[in-house]
Formats: structure tokens, C-alpha cells, sequence
């Protein structure tokens, strides 16, 4: 006999005992999440409480945030990668532990409704491997629950994927979002962010961070590890890049709160109002923790986030530098400026290179080198589009500018971006060929001109599109300025033959211009 139907069996009730076999019979979904559930529960009282909670239709807000939710299976999978967006710069800025989290939810959960019957018994059934099954599984599981109560509110709320706030920045796993009203809410249309999530696997996560071990300590215990070369050192370098990959999201979002789940174990962190620099860090918080009497479930865990995000979701970053000799790009800086000057930012020591040894680094210590920006030195407006090297915004400079180049936009900035997103600042091009009917013959010249000086310089675009040739006309002077953009298949090449076939693929694009063009 299953454990279900056992139960089931030692209740007193016939009347009972016969309506939930009639359940388990019209709901066998119900009986392999009971399966799953029956033997978690630690006396024969829960059992029987268990299973007469099934039996009514509706619950309160109370006891559907105390639904114990199962533990899935767990696919194993082979991928060993972490992160998409963190940097590999490695902050020395501890994290502090978020001690009172699990009392003060607890707290909370003492003023949910008892009263009012009016949510739907959550169904919550499927398995996990990849990051991607990870997100379903924890948006489904929040549609479930959570999501019921936040659609309620005067401003309702949902969590949801990023793409649906479309002034997203990055690209975090999940957020919770809100709107005007249900119907804005319903239609994806939202105009409000309260919190980002991170998702990663539990199979790559706990070759981390060992179940028992707390995310804060894992991580500080991280930043005091010297590289010794082995997969231990490794390790603490993932698990840095992890926590700075979710703050980066919450810092360049002005976000005060953030949490980073693995679907079986979740951390809750919020920014420091003072210090919005320093991160606080949640004791995790497992899937199937259930209400005791001096302990909050999973879901009471998450609707304290959520109210306390909620009331205050907001936090910003310290303002930006006013000194402006410290503040300007470092290529530009007088020798005798640059030879040993360090900046601290967000924890972070950083040495002014010249260009000349900058050019001599690999990929890694490239990075390294690249200035620390504040989030505040910067006003993100618009997506302007996503291309293949990312999301591309609208954005204003507080700060002079550096850099600029005739044949591409000028380049003002390139660096780090608290601790999180690599990025390089351009100036605002105009409009593309693409979206411009009335493009002169000069100006197609002007394309084929800023092509042949790229490849002059011995590089191949690598994507040659009407998207990607963006043109600005001075209507006082007449005068008109032509760019080429988008990069990130360029490559640089010894060979003219491929370079040629480029020109030919301009040649095809701009098949209107009556000019030759003739292949050496």
C-alpha cells in the first residue's frame, strides 16, 4: 500500500477517509506531490493535518503560505558555468549577515488572514536541471502562491520574467514587478521593479556553498582565499562572482533588494540605506521549510520580502566623484600622474595603466585594470536595441568624456560598472541607414569610406548590415557624419580577400549607390 493511501487509512473519519480517496482518484497529481510531502512531515499530527487541508476548496492567505512545497527531483546536468554578466574582479568588501530575516519573518507571518477563503490550493509538481528549468520552476511555483495575494494589492504585483519591465537593466533571471492596475499587469505592461533574483543550478551550487555552510561566510571566507592554483581557490572565485552578480543587478537598477535562489535553497539580500555599497545576506531559506512555532515557511519568508520591498524598494549609490583630476580616463592622464596612483572603489584597488601597457595584458588583467564606475555617474533612458554585444541604452554622462574616433562614434567611456557589467560608452549616432529613407549618394560614400578605413587598419567588421551604419546631419551646415557601429564580430585579419568580400557585401547593401567599387 502507498504511504497516500496508508494515511489515509488511519484517519478516524469514514467520511473522511472516502472523500480523500475520491480526491487523490480525480487528482492523481495531488497523490505524487502527497508521495512526496507524507514522509517530510515529522508526527503522525502533521499527517492528519496534512490531509485535511486538502479536503477544503479554498484557503486563507494563512494557510496558503504555509504550504509545504516538496523538494523536486534534480536532473544532473554537465555544464560548470556560473555566471553570464559578473566581472572577474575580486572585491575585498565583506558581506554582513542579515541575522533578525528569520525572526522578523516569522513576525510577520503572525498577521496573515485567517478569515477569508479566497486562494486557489497551490500545484506545484516537476523536476530541475539547467539554470533555465530552474527560473520555470520558480516562476511557476510563484504563480502558484505568492502571486495570488501580490495580484490582490491596491498595487498589484507579480513575479515574473525581466522582459516584462522593460526598463530592465542587465539581465537578471526574474524580477518582481508591478502596475497601475490588473490589466497593465496582465498585459506585461509594467511600470514599477521591486526586487531582482538570480537563479543558479542547486547541483553547481552546492559544490560551493555545502548545505549548513551560510552564503555570507562562504563568501567572506572567499576573499581572504590566496590563489594557490588550486580548485578550492578556484571555487571561492565563483563564488564571488555569484554575489557580485546579483548586486550589480541590484545596484545599476537602483534596487535595495535582490535574492538569489537555487530553487532548493534561497538567500534573501538587501543594500544598506547609509551605505548602499554594503550587502546583507539571508541564512538560506529551503524549499520545503514549513511553519513552526517559532519559525516562517518558505512562502511566509517570501511575503516578508515582499512587503519590506515593497514599502521601500529603492536604494542608490553614493554619488559620483567630484574630484575631476581623479575622475578623468586614465589613458589621459600625465605620466607622472599614473606611475603608482590607486582608487578604492566599492572595495575595490585598481592601478592607473598608460594605453602602452594596457595593450600588453590578457584578457584578465585587462579587466583588472579598468576603472571602477559608480551606477550614479551615469542616467540610463531608453533600450535603444539589443545587438550581439548586449543591451544598448539611452544614456547621459555626468563627466567630461574622453576618446573619440572618426569612423566609428566617439568613445567616451569603457570600464567596469560596479563590479558587475563590463561596458563601453558611445556617442548617441543618430539614426541608422536602415530607418533613414532619403540617404544621399555622399553619405553612402561616406560608408564605404569609414569600411575602407576600418580594414586599413587591418580589421574585418564582421557585420556588414544597414542596421549597423548610423548617420547624423547638421542641418545648419548641410554637413553629414556617418558611423559605423556593433563590433562584436569584428576580428582582426591579415587577409585582403576576406576584406574584399566585405566591401562586396557593402557593395550589395547599398545597391542603389551608382558607385563602383573596384577590388584590388
Amino acid at each position: 500500500m502507498s504511504n497516500v493511501y496508508q494515511a489515509i487509512a488511519n484517519l478516524d473519519s469514514n467520511e473522511e477517509r472516502t472523500a480523500l480517496r475520491t480526491f487523490f482518484t480525480q487528482n492523481p497529481e495531488k497523490r505524487t506531490e502527497a508521495e512526496l510531502i507524507l514522509p517530510t512531515c515529522g508526527s503522525n499530527e502533521e499527517v492528519v493535518a496534512y490531509l485535511k487541508d486538502l479536503l477544503k476548496s479554498e484557503l486563507t492567505e494563512q494557510e496558503l503560505l504555509r504550504t509545504v512545497l516538496s523538494v523536486p527531483k534534480m536532473h544532473p546536468i554537465t555544464t560548470k558555468s556560473t555566471t553570464k554578466a559578473a566581472t572577474r574582479k575580486i572585491p575585498n568588501m565583506s558581506v554582513l549577515a542579515w541575522d533578525d530575516f528569520l525572526n522578523n519573518a516569522f513576525y510577520a507571518s503572525t498577521a496573515l488572514d485567517t478569515g477569508n477563503r479566497i486562494f486557489s490550493r497551490p500545484s506545484v509538481t516537476g523536476a530541475i536541471s539547467v539554470e533555465d528549468s530552474v527560473v520555470d520552476m520558480f516562476l511557476k511555483t510563484m504563480e502558484a502562491t505568492n502571486n495570488q495575494r501580490l495580484i490582490l494589492l491596491p498595487t498589484p504585483e507579480r513575479w515574473s520574467k525581466r522582459y516584462v519591465f522593460r526598463a530592465i537593466k542587465g539581465q537578471p533571471d526574474a524580477i518582481r514587478c508591478g502596475a497601475g492596475n490588473i490589466q497593465l499587469l496582465n498585459d506585461s505592461d509594467v511600470s514599477l521593479i521591486f526586487s531582482a533574483v538570480e537563479v543558479k543550478p542547486e547541483q553547481l551550487m552546492r559544490t560551493l556553498v555545502a548545505d549548513g555552510t551560510e552564503l555570507f561566510n562562504a563568501y567572506n571566507t572567499a576573499l581572504t582565499t590566496e590563489d594557490d592554483g588550486t580548485i578550492a581557490y578556484t571555487q571561492h572565485q565563483k563564488i564571488i562572482r555569484i554575489v557580485r552578480q546579483l548586486f550589480g543587478y541590484m545596484v545599476v537598477n537602483d534596487l535595495k533588494y535582490g535574492l538569489l535562489t537555487t530553487y532548493i535553497r534561497t538567500w534573501f539580500f538587501y543594500r544598506q540605506d547609509d551605505n548602499p555599497d554594503n550587502i546583507y545576506i539571508s541564512p538560506a531559506v529551503h524549499i520545503n521549510q514549513s511553519h513552526t512555532d517559532d519559525g516562517a515557511s518558505f512562502l511566509e519568508c517570501m511575503y516578508y520580502f515582499e512587503n519590506i520591498s515593497t514599502t521601500k524598494p529603492t536604494a542608490h549609490s553614493s554619488p559620483p566623484n567630484t574630484d575631476k583630476y581623479r575622475d578623468k580616463d586614465d589613458e589621459y592622464r600625465s605620466s607622472s600622474s599614473k606611475s603608482n596612483v590607486f582608487r578604492r572603489t566599492l572595495g575595490v584597488i585598481t592601478r592607473s595603466q598608460s594605453k602602452k601597457e594596457k595593450d600588453k595584458l590578457n584578457d584578465n588583467e585587462l579587466l583588472n585594470s579598468m576603472k571602477n564606475y559608480k551606477r550614479s555617474q551615469f542616467s540610463f533612458g531608453d533600450v535603444l536595441g539589443n545587438g550581439r554585444s548586449g543591451v544598448i541604452f539611452m544614456t547621459k554622462l555626468h563627466e567630461q568624456v574622453g576618446d573619440s574616433r572618426q569612423y566609428i562614434p566617439k568613445l567616451l567611456k569603457y570600464g567596469v560598472l560596479h563590479e558587475a557589467f563590463v561596458f563601453i560608452f558611445t556617442s548617441f549616432a543618430g539614426e541608422s541607414f536602415a530607418n533613414n529613407r532619403s540617404i544621399t549618394e555622399k553619405e553612402k560614400q561616406l560608408a564605404i569610406n569609414g569600411l575602407l578605413a576600418i580594414h586599413a587598419k587591418g580589421v574585418k567588421h564582421g557585420d556588414i548590415r544597414l542596421e549597423n551604419i548610423m548617420m547624423e546631419r547638421n542641418e545648419l551646415t548641410g554637413h553629414s557624419y556617418v558611423w559605423w557601429i556593433d563590433f562584436a564580430w569584428s576580428k582582426m585579419i591579415n587577409n585582403t580577400e576576406d576584406l574584399d568580400v566585405e566591401l562586396s557585401e557593402l557593395n550589395t547593401c547599398l545597391a542603389c549607390v551608382k558607385v563602383k567599387i573596384y577590388l584590388n
